[in-house]
């Protein structure tokens, strides 16, 4: 739940030939840690049982109890680039140039939206492999809960673009040369 704390000494190792975790995202109860080549769901606390609002604990051992990666094939390298929508998790896939959400199972919607020879042309990898949106190379992302959209700020120098995702129209609908390099989303307002 969205109370849980984790202590500093609670951990799990994770394949580390997967890369180094990169982004750690909750979505519905569930935890998932993005490294560049592979998701994985942490399984957190699974001997409880909730009666009557109580939680019983039904076995003994670490909070963090096990991983299941749900591919090996997609991740992400950017931990900006990772967006929670109230349709999954959004996230840029910059090893293999494609824009994924991420909602039971890997969908590529850049593939799927006919917009996979856009994002391997226009897209710098070296700007994007930095990761350092205050330095102005990487990848930020949020969702607009108003508009019901996926923002994605690509900071790569005087090439810099924004890219909008529609979840109503199930589209990509802007393509902006204005960015910034930090949004803030508070519940439902974006900063």
């Amino acid at each position: 739940d969205s109370w849980l704390q984790f202590r500093e000494n609670v951990y799990i190792d994770v394949d580390g030939a997967h890369g180094s975790i990169n982004g750690l995202q909750e979505d519905r109860d569930q935890l998932f840690a993005f490294q560049a080549e592979g998701i994985c769901q942490l399984v957190i606390n699974p001997n409880v049982q909730i009666t009557d609002g109580i939680a019983l604990e039904l076995g003994r051992g670490g909070l963090l109890h096990d991983y299941q990666y749900l591919t090996t094939s997609s991740g992400t390298i950017n931990q900006y680039s990772i967006i929670k929508t109230p349709y999954g998790i959004m996230y840029y896939d910059a090893l293999n140039a494609k824009l994924n959400m991420l909602n039971g199972n890997e969908n590529p919607i850049s593939d799927i939206k006919g917009m996979s020879s856009y994002f391997r042309t226009k897209i710098d990898f070296a700007d994007i492999e930095a990761d350092t949106p205050n330095g102005s190379k990487g990848i930020v992302g949020y969702y607009d809960h108003e508009t019901k959209e996926s923002h994605l700020s690509f900071l790569q120098g005087t090439d810099s673009f924004e890219i909008v995702y529609s979840h109503l129209n199930d589209a990509f609908h802007f393509l902006y040369d204005f960015t910034s390099n930090q949004y803030i989303n508070n519940r439902n307002n974006v900063y």
